[in-house]
């Protein structure tokens, strides 16, 4: 979670509408070793459930749950994305000689130069040299 474990006191202290000896319960439970993730798992349930409703909380805490595992949300649809033009790709699924030529003389094409590019065009024109 992106909250500093000192931040989320304060967050608690004046967001949550449990009692101040909750709060206390779990500083002492974090201070004896706890774990802070759990106190603001806790208190993101609560804010969620506020807000939303309980269900929209317990599926927030599943997916976050999710995703500490490493797993995919169940939530998320699964799409499939057509890449138009894979024929322009050598079997080795490199680029074509084309577009490597294209990439090395790039003050060729004035969609591949950059601001230096430019620069130093200016520069050549305003001495005579033309570009």
């Amino acid at each position: 979670m992106s909250i500093s474990d000192e931040l989320m006191w304060r967050y608690i202290e004046l967001l949550s509408f449990q009692p101040i000896e909750a709060a206390d319960k779990w500083k002492k439970e974090v201070a004896d070793g706890g774990n802070p993730r759990d106190i603001k798992v806790l208190f993101a349930r609560e804010i969620v459930a506020r807000f939303h409703s309980a269900r929209a909380a317990e599926a927030a805490v599943a997916d976050f749950e999710a995703l500490q595992a490493r797993r995919p949300a169940e939530n998320i649809p699964e799409v499939t994305v057509k890449i138009p033009n894979e024929s322009r790709k050598s079997r080795t699924g490199s680029p074509s000689s084309r577009s490597r030529k294209y990439s090395r003389n790039r003050s060729s094409y004035p969609a591949l130069r950059g601001p230096a590019d430019d620069r130093a065009g200016r520069r050549a024109h305003q001495r005579g040299k033309g570009h």
